[in-house]
């Protein structure tokens, strides 16, 4: 009768203790998991614009007037730039589609028409991205002469 106690206490003893164990294990690797999921969640773009602003001056009305605005991703993850919108279809934008490296420029190339655009002119250009800042805006911004009158 000692002998089928004893392998009894030994086999709960086992049991438990491998329990135990299994417990710690999953304990560390879920902890390994959190800080993990954590760090990945905690890098991302930014989006840093060497000049927010193009004034281009005087211009003669019909001219084309064609900035480029360079950005740097002064952040840990790729940024992306999804879309960028303009104030009115007499500015033209053209941007990197290519997901841009932590460290890596790129550039947006702004074209604006002139063409029965006579007088103060400001155009808005909203950059939208992945990154921290994730709506940022440019302004090209200048004279636009009436046609004839020379620049």
């Amino acid at each position: 009768m000692k002998k089928i106690f004893f392998a009894s206490l030994l086999g709960a003893f086992t049991f438990l203790s491998s329990q135990a164990i299994q417990a710690q294990t999953t304990t560390e690797t879920t902890k390994e998991k959190t800080i993990f999921t954590k760090k990945a969640d905690d890098r991302q773009a930014q989006l840093t614009f060497t000049n927010r602003e193009h004034d281009f001056g005087e211009v003669e009305e019909g001219k084309i007037v064609e900035y480029v605005f360079t950005f740097k991703n002064t952040g840990d993850y790729p940024l992306m730039l999804q879309d960028i919108r303009t104030t009115c279809g007499c500015t033209a934008p053209e941007w990197t589609k290519e997901p841009i490296a932590p460290d890596e420029e790129g550039k947006i190339i702004v074209r604006f028409n002139s063409a029965h655009k006579a007088g103060q002119q400001r155009k808005v250009i909203t950059v939208i991205s992945n990154a921290s800042n994730s709506s940022e805006a440019l302004v090209m911004f200048g004279t636009v002469l009436p046609s004839g009158s020379g620049e």
